[in-house]
């Protein structure tokens, strides 16, 4: 008996019958694929008809919300920058971010019982930091302050 209970219990924890996945309940950061990564998570309501409009809907709102963030977090650390081209590299940083949110990768998507989807993405750590180290624009200065600064760009925030 309690060889066919837990059976029954691997096979539905296998097809994913035991419930939505952490990240739907309790935000991005209890899942393991964010442990290393930026992440956000979009939702599209069951209103839309389409199946794959709900998917892609639900996917760009993540890649949205995923943007935004990035984009308070530049802000937040460009004020501590004094340098003469701190507005030019504000300016390359936001670039960055939104070419990086639109190499986001979609790392899983949840359909839920009243029809509505939706998705958690995350963006590289290692493809940003490059990214910004590659901005060509900036001196060394700024490339150096950038640098010292970028994990905690990219440190996932605990209030969100």
């Amino acid at each position: 008996m309690t060889k066919t209970i837990m059976s029954a219990l691997a096979a539905a924890v296998l097809c994913g019958c035991a419930g939505a996945p952490c990240w739907t309940k309790k935000g991005p950061a209890c899942d393991a694929k964010c442990k290393d990564a930026l992440c956000a998570d979009g939702m599209a309501e069951a209103s839309v008809k389409s199946t794959a409009l709900r998917e892609e809907t639900a996917e760009e709102r993540a890649r949205a919300k995923l943007l935004s963030i990035l984009e308070a977090r530049i802000t937040r650390i460009m004020k501590d920058y004094s340098g003469p081209e701190g507005e030019l590299t504000e300016r390359a940083m936001r670039s960055i971010a939104k070419g990086q949110i639109s190499g986001a990768e979609l790392f899983d998507r949840y359909t839920q019982s009243d029809g509505s989807v939706r998705a958690l993405v995350g963006i590289n750590p290692a493809k940003f930091k490059k990214a910004v180290e590659d901005i060509p624009q900036i001196q060394e200065a700024a490339r150096k302050f950038l640098r010292q600064r970028t994990d905690e760009l990219l440190k996932e925030a605990e209030d969100k």
